[in-house]
């Protein structure tokens, strides 16, 4: 009974070390750049590409079961907010995944098809966390007859590579979920402000005297200053560095977008005074009312200064009583005035105007005649507007805005009326 108890301790025991031992280390694959092209440089993306999931089942049918390979399905928003595409670039990319994504073992690369040749040309790279570097790389050509026979090879060759990487200890087991912790190292060590880790860009000298240095190279001598370092540290100065980017890139976006003409409706009210004319010792004036339209059709469009034509259509009336009170008289003006505006304006809160154009004048004048009686008279006229105005806005997209508008009207009736109005403005951009 003894006998049995000790023969079936030890298979239990061995049971227990094979099933640790046989726990398959998590490899991801992380989306391939596909291309068509003779060469990389001048290759066309294939979007929406399949190759990688096929890779994935390929490489999930040929393992032994010590490795096993994932897709990411999907990423992270914290990891997209620092990458610019869903797929890795570099080892810096493949940190950033890794430490987000709590992976430890990423493979990434591209894979480019010369439609003339027939000729797949695959290149990747295993990634390791807990080191910061790449583990390995490989590159794997052949020319196609069958693309599942192409992806099957691929597969076999991959799995045979990490598969001798797992068994001289590179690719650990099982693996160490170094990025399930909160920070990135278990002790991060602080560093202090001056020994910041600097942003990879060459010194003035070195910009001057190597500028046939590529953007590949200048990567690869980042990567590798980067190796050694804390990984909470070469992670911040990364998501930093790709942040200020990003900012830069939206402002260079916004001051290069070409505005679109837009339409502001306003209304304005204010004073009116009568300065020349037969009527002008019989009026008091009252008020002045405008409602009309401004079409904006930009000419100048750059981050602090923009220069716009402004055609407006719009109706002005005006209202006046005589000075004696005695004697009654209404004056009605109406005006319909068309005028085209110069706009200059200075940064995101103030612009000022001049302009002007023609407009066409009706009055009714109703008044009391000697014997008691009321009479109307409706004369009519042409005229001309000149303005000059500000304007403030209140908020930084320009859709809501005040201002203050001059006119001076001319009216050409035998003897010319002028009128001078001011006007406080308000301004709705649709």
């Amino acid at each position: 009974m003894s006998l049995c108890i000790k023969v079936f301790s030890v298979c239990l025991v061995f049971m227990v070390c094979v099933g640790m031992y046989s726990y398959g280390v998590d490899i991801y694959l992380s989306e391939l750049q596909a291309s068509r092209g003779s060469d990389q440089s001048s290759a066309k993306p294939i979007e929406k590409s399949s190759f990688t999931s096929l890779l994935v089942y390929e490489l999930s049918r040929v393992s032994s079961g010590s490795l096993t390979y994932k897709g990411i399905k999907k990423l992270s928003t914290e990891t997209k907010r620092v990458l610019k595409n869903d797929y890795i670039t570099s080892k810096i990319d493949a940190l950033v995944v890794c430490h987000f994504e709590k992976i430890n073992y990423i493979i990434f690369g591209t894979l480019l098809i010369n439609p003339q040749t027939n000729e797949y040309t695959a290149a990747l790279k295993l990634y390791g966390l807990e080191k910061n570097t790449v583990l390995h790389e490989i590159t794997f050509k052949q020319v196609v007859t069958n693309e599942d026979g192409y992806l099957t090879d691929l597969a076999l060759r991959v799995n045979d590579d990490l598969s001798r990487l797992l068994a001289a200890g590179v690719i650990t087991q099982p693996p160490v979920i170094v990025a399930q912790t909160p920070e990135p190292t278990p002790k991060p060590t602080p560093k202090p402000p001056e020994k910041e880790p600097e942003t990879v860009t060459a010194p003035p000298a070195a910009a001057e005297t190597k500028t046939e240095k590529t953007e590949t190279e200048q990567s690869e001598q980042a990567e590798k200053a980067d190796e050694g370092k804390p990984l909470d540290a070469v992670l911040a100065k990364f998501v930093k560095k790709k942040e200020e980017e990003k900012q830069a890139a939206e402002a260079a976006a916004k001051a290069n977008k070409p505005a679109e003409p837009g339409m502001n409706i306003f209304t304005s009210i204010g004073y009116f005074f009568s300065m020349s004319g037969e009527w002008n010792p019989y009026i008091l004036p009252c008020v002045s009312i405008e409602q009309g339209v401004k079409f904006n059709l930009f000419i100048v469009n750059t981050e602090g200064f923009d220069f716009l034509l402004r055609p407006a259509v719009f109706i002005n009336y005006q209202f006046a009583l005589s000075p004696d009170l005695s004697f009654l008289v209404h004056y009605h003006t109406l005006k319909l005035k068309g005028t085209i505006d110069a706009y200059f304006e200075f940064g995101d809160f103030f612009a000022f105007y001049a302009g002007g154009g023609p407009f066409y004048r009706f009055d009714i004048i109703d008044h009391e005649t000697p014997s008691g009686k009321f009479r109307t008279d409706l004369p009519f006229a042409l005229g001309t507007t000149v303005l000059l105005g500000v304007e403030f806005y209140l908020n930084k997209e320009k859709t809501f805005s005040i201002g203050l508008v001059n006119a001076l009207d001319m009216t050409f009736y035998a003897e010319m009326v002028v009128e001078y109005e001011i006007l406080a403005q308000i301004a709705f951009k649709l």
